[in-house]
């Protein structure tokens, strides 16, 4: 007799697995990980069978996919918490389930002193079960109900579980895109701070070397560091979620590292989140370039949808195999601009207007020729008449205002583009309006249609009944045929 997962298999049965562990061989090891495709790296209960996801903590049968209770090991019903019988869909809450072990264990430590085992292919008697009597088939433990009442099956399909993780795992992505979120801002606010606290009025500049400086600089570096790797843990959950469930099918899964795809963003991210003044070294207005982690309120955009929240769901549906794009948040960003384009330029607005007027006034401050009473006020207005007019209101000398102001006005004519396409978008009749005047045609023709088919049927009628009274004249003839030219243009079949 060999032993797999605690159930006694006879080597001589052909419906038997045929991977046995003698418990005899020197080499047996039951404590031995299974070597299972998808879960390298998981932890392993010898007990149950079951994965452990090193990132969540929870025990993953690896034959369902669904999770387990280590202590009973049937599946867990996220939202009403009761176990599921992955072999018969069955539900049952957490008391019966715990009752149903115990009388396992019971029946099996007595069936083990009689030298009777439970072969796994065939019953104790050889006889069928009753599936209605039995809470757990292959374990032949009834239902401690009375009457043998059997509760309702499962509502959740495999497709169903899987999108529930998925959407769980979704909060834990939302919660770390505000963590990162929360940590650049921080960053932002120091450097705010160091430049104007640092400012110098009567030699113009930005006294860079001071203990204040000094200590601002490494502040502004800490909250760099912590938000490098916050935006390493975002990403490490999106590459899991993504080898997890979101891989397709036959695509190879590189142990070495991330995919392409996920590597490039990440790269890209970290140029732009690691750009901050660094003591000694660089220039104090190269914080100025930290207002780039403001893209990161696109990614908060995104995360706020509706649509992207119910992402899982639509794509279940053969969503992507119809033709649908992906859900990214250049398509969330496209879908909020047109629900609400006057909210989102306003808001563009009144943000591009903040920023540059801040980074309008640090590199204007410095001009000698500028006004005595040039301040934040003045410059935010300037900036805002940049982004609409183009026009600047004060002459750039360094060559840091110079790229600024270049750069707002980059900003501006985008903006003045935004602003044409929702005109556009506003006068021009929309493919929805022609529908609309397709269907009143249609409509239209319709009636016509019936009321000309109405006018033929009367005068058919009107024809036959002249006809048996035998008093039909030439003119009757003349007017049906004059009837039947109408009806011809609309396209009614005459009667023969």
């Amino acid at each position: 007799m060999c032993i797999r997962d605690r159930v006694y298999y006879d080597p001589n049965d052909p419906n038997a697995p045929q991977e046995y562990y003698d418990p005899n061989d020197p080499n047996y090891d039951p404590n031995t990980v299974p070597e299972i495709p998808g879960y390298e790296g998981w932890g392993y209960d010898p007990q149950t069978g079951a994965y452990i996801d090193p990132v969540t903590g929870t025990y993953v049968n690896p034959e369902t996919g669904y999770a387990i209770d280590p202590t009973t090991g049937y599946s867990i019903d996220p939202v009403s918490g009761d176990f599921i019988d992955p072999e018969t869909g069955q539900t049952f809450t957490a008391e019966e389930a715990a009752q149903a072990n115990e009388e396992y264990a019971a029946e099996e430590a007595r069936l083990k002193e009689q030298g009777v085992y439970y072969d796994g292919y065939n019953d104790y008697d050889d006889q069928e079960v009753d599936t209605s009597e039995y809470i757990d088939v292959k374990r032949a433990v009834k239902f401690s109900k009375p009457g043998g009442r059997q509760k309702s099956q499962s509502h959740f399909s495999g497709s169903e579980m899987r999108i529930l993780w998925l959407e769980r795992l979704d909060s834990r992505t939302r919660r770390k895109n505000w963590i990162l979120f929360f940590l650049c801002m921080l960053g932002i606010v120091f450097m705010m701070i160091h430049l104007l606290v640092n400012w110098n009025s009567d030699t113009l500049e930005i006294e860079g070397t001071t203990g204040s400086a000094i200590l601002l600089k490494f502040g502004i570096g800490f909250s760099t560091i912590s938000a490098l790797c916050a935006l390493f843990d975002y990403y490490q959950l999106e590459v899991y979620t993504y080898r997890k469930y979101l891989k397709p099918q036959g695509e190879e899964v590189s142990e070495l590292g991330w995919p392409v795809s996920f590597l490039v963003c990440f790269l890209a991210e970290c140029a732009v989140i690691a750009i901050h003044p660094i003591p000694y070294v660089s220039d104090d207005k190269v914080g100025l370039l930290m207002f780039l982690r403001l893209y990161l309120i696109v990614r908060l955009i995104r995360d706020s949808s509706s649509v992207y929240h119910e992402r899982h769901t639509i794509a279940d549906k053969a969503y992507q195999d119809r033709g649908g794009p992906v859900f990214d948040w250049v398509l969330i960003l496209r879908l909020t601009f047109d629900e609400i384009p006057g909210s989102c330029l306003t808001a563009m607005f009144l943000l591009l207007s903040l920023v540059c007027g801040f980074c309008n006034y640090i590199c204007g401050r410095e001009d000698p020729s500028s006004e005595q009473d040039f301040d934040y006020i003045k410059a935010v207005w300037g900036s805002a008449m940049l982004l609409s007019t183009g026009m600047p209101k004060q002459a750039a000398s360094s060559s840091w205002s110079q790229a600024i102001e270049v750069l707002t006005v980059v900003l501006g004519s985008l903006m003045f583009a935004m602003v044409l396409a929702v005109i556009h978008n506003a006068v021009v009749l929309r493919p929805k309006d022609r529908y609309g005047m397709k269907c009143i045609g249609s409509i239209h023709r319709q009636e016509q249609l019936h009321k000309n088919s109405a006018i033929l049927i009367q005068s058919w009628w009107r024809l036959l009944r002249m006809e048996k009274k035998n008093r039909i004249t030439t003119q009757d003839y003349l007017d049906f045929s004059s009837v039947c030219t109408r009806s011809s243009k609309t396209c009614v079949p005459l009667p023969e």
